[in-house]
């Protein structure tokens, strides 16, 4: 999970992790549907599979009922996508995924080692597994990105490797996604907005046709990745109290949960985004997880902005529109975590998403000594990107939102069941 803070966007304390998984698989569960488009994602199909139990403070090697073993070839210009979703009562992590004598990865809590066989992409997947899911939360996972495929994924029996963190016995559920997309260089995307209100439209989208300018915005930004907008489907929900409740990061974090649980028997697959005129503690933002469910009905099923007048100015908008440019960012830069996008650097400098082509800017750039690289200091280092963790001011000044998305980036969202 991830938040946007006016001086920063950075990493919670690890809840989600992204594992990204390539299978043949089927079924339905509440929330998500199917439909067409002239990509010729022609099927969402949404499975409950068998749930797993491990026992308390072991990992065991699980294999899930409903799976088919046939693997699809996966190429630029189509195929099929799963998700994995993993949710339980229960902390849990999820260390590894073999199939046969084949291990794409595995991960020793003990020694802290890291393997996989030769020739398969250690080094990413290393970035993506391992992280931590608390009671009631939820590990999302795809495999693999068009860029990391080093080899072919075979027909047979695959097994994730799960680690019961608790004290007692874990039982783990599993949700199966996926699509059939004929070129994965573009796509669609639905998106609801929820506008929550305190008896006064909001500022800075108070009304269906500033939805629509909305909509248009996240067009030119998107774009670059070959997203379209589809269907944006917008409600406006005056609820004085939810806003006056909004304290603390831990408010924050649980009416996230609730509004997106409270999801559930959607038939649509668009993305849920939560706008509240006022987050705590500075936060502009943050996603239920890297990647999110395509799926309704999780407490992780959706985003949540801040909207309102933010005080930045921009050369050549209007302080309305350069809020409106900047709540667009903050969606944007949400939305990209929700189809599996990491931060380009962390504020630390020392980590940065396993993409090949999106700038890093370590700790050496660090010019003021406050631990942090921060968008001055990484200036044609990343700074520009969609991605980064933090909003400069100084480029919003001069009406650049950071909002570049590389070509590896496009390759990473368009695997995303929901961009159809």
């Amino acid at each position: 999970m991830t938040k946007y803070s006016l001086s920063s966007i950075s990493h919670y304390p690890l809840l989600f992790t992204a594992l990204f998984m390539l299978f043949t698989l089927s079924g339905c569960f509440g929330g998500g549907g199917g439909g067409s488009d002239d990509n010729e994602s022609d099927t969402l199909t949404i499975t409950p599979l068998n749930s797993a139990r491990v026992p308390a403070g072991e990992s065991a090697w699980v294999s899930f009922l409903g799976v088919e073993p046939n693997l699809t070839a996966f190429t630029a210009e189509g195929g099929v996508v799963n998700q994995i979703i993993f949710s339980s009562e229960q902390t849990i992590t999820v260390d590894g995924i073999k199939s046969g004598d084949t291990l794409f990865y595995d991960y020793d809590r003990n020694s802290g080692s890291k393997s996989s066989s030769d020739g398969l992409p250690i080094d990413f997947m290393s970035y993506q597994y391992g992280l931590v899911a608390l009671p009631g939360k939820t590990i999302s996972a795809i495999l693999p990105p068009v860029h990391t495929v080093l080899t072919s994924f075979p027909t047979g029996d695959y097994q994730f490797k799960i680690h019961n963190m608790d004290s007692i016995e874990a039982t783990i559920n599993v949700t199966q996604v996926y699509k059939t997309d004929g070129d994965f260089s573009f796509g669609k995307l639905d998106i609801n907005l929820f506008v929550y209100t305190a008896g006064e439209p909001n500022p800075v989208i108070p009304d269906e046709t500033e939805a629509s300018n909305i909509k248009n915005l996240l067009n030119d930004v998107l774009g670059q990745a070959g997203i379209t907008i589809g269907s944006l489907r917008i409600e406006f929900i005056d609820n004085p109290e939810i806003i006056a409740d909004m304290n603390t990061r831990d408010d924050l974090a649980e009416f996230l949960a609730s509004a997106s649980r409270k999801t559930l028997g959607r038939s649509d697959n668009g993305i849920n985004c939560f706008l509240l005129p006022w987050l705590p503690n500075r936060i502009l933002g943050r996603d239920g997880a890297i990647p999110g469910p395509a799926i309704h009905g999780t407490q992780a099923s959706g985003i949540i902005a801040r909207a309102a007048n933010y005080g930045y100015s921009a050369e050549g908008f209007t302080e309305h529109e350069t809020d409106q440019r900047v709540l667009v960012k903050i969606l944007a830069h949400e939305i990209g975590h929700y189809i599996g996008l990491f931060h380009t650097t962390e504020s630390n400098g020392a980590l940065s998403d396993p993409l090949p082509d999106t700038p890093e800017c370590g700790i050496e750039n660090d010019q003021n000594g406050d631990g942090k690289v921060t968008g001055p200091e990484c200036r044609g280092k990343g700074a520009e990107n969609l991605m980064f963790w933090s909003i400069d001011s100084d480029l919003i000044s001069t009406g650049s939102f950071q909002s570049e998305i590389s070509g590896y980036q496009l390759d990473v969202v368009n695997t995303h069941p929901l961009v159809r």
